[in-house]
């Protein structure tokens, strides 16, 4: 999960990217961050859900099994439409949109697990634990009006709304919060492999 820390950081990297006079040079190191970003970031994402998953597996199963239900009709249609436009693609020898199908009936695969893993890094803490950047799972309510509400926001929790949490609310209530996967060993790997991939350049 991508949030307002991460993007934060990389500005702060981009302030720092060691560019050089060669225009094309200083491309092939942008793109060249971008791409490495993404792959290490997709790697290093595989590896971080999967520890969470296994070290939350009956969590994670039963969420799983629980969601895959709630949306078992739709789950089918889509891997059947897949199927479909697998074979139809396959029959008209177009191979090269093939993967398209595959993705397709991938989706509701993908779909189940970042539910669940999701629901695996929610948790309820008390709003003293509470802290300026902590993601909302839901919003919470502060006052007896409809408008009072303190809503999820990508930022995370403000340290404004934050001294009207702690405020208007008991310390000891529960709120529901959520923990993201943590992106910045993603962008020490990529900074890392940029310094390799400059050295091979210049």
């Amino acid at each position: 999960m991508f949030a307002g820390g991460d993007a934060k950081l990389l500005m702060a990297l981009g302030a720092i990217m060691p560019l050089t006079s060669d225009f094309r040079i200083n491309l092939v190191i942008f793109f060249g961050f971008l791409s490495l970003l993404v792959l290490s970031g997709a790697v290093y994402g595989i590896v971080y859900s999967s520890i969470v998953m296994f070290s939350n597996w009956k969590k994670f199963k039963g969420y799983f099994k629980q969601v895959f239900y709630e949306h078992k009709k739709l789950c089918y249609f889509i891997i059947v439409f897949g199927l479909v436009l697998f074979f139809v693609l396959y029959s008209f020898k177009l191979n090269y949109f093939i993967f398209l199908a595959f993705l397709i009936m991938l989706a509701p695969i993908l779909f189940l697990f970042g539910k669940s893993l999701e629901f695996c890094m929610t948790k309820k803490i008390k709003v003293r634990e509470l802290t300026a950047g902590d993601w909302l799972a839901s919003p919470i309510k502060i006052g007896k009006s409809k408008e009072d509400l303190i809503k999820p926001y990508w930022e995370g929790v403000s340290e404004k709304e934050l001294k009207i949490i702690r405020k208007k609310l008991n310390p000891n209530k529960l709120v529901e919060v959520k923990y993201g996967l943590e992106f910045t060993p993603a962008f020490l790997i990529t900074w890392i492999l940029l310094w390799v991939l400059i050295k091979y350049l210049v």
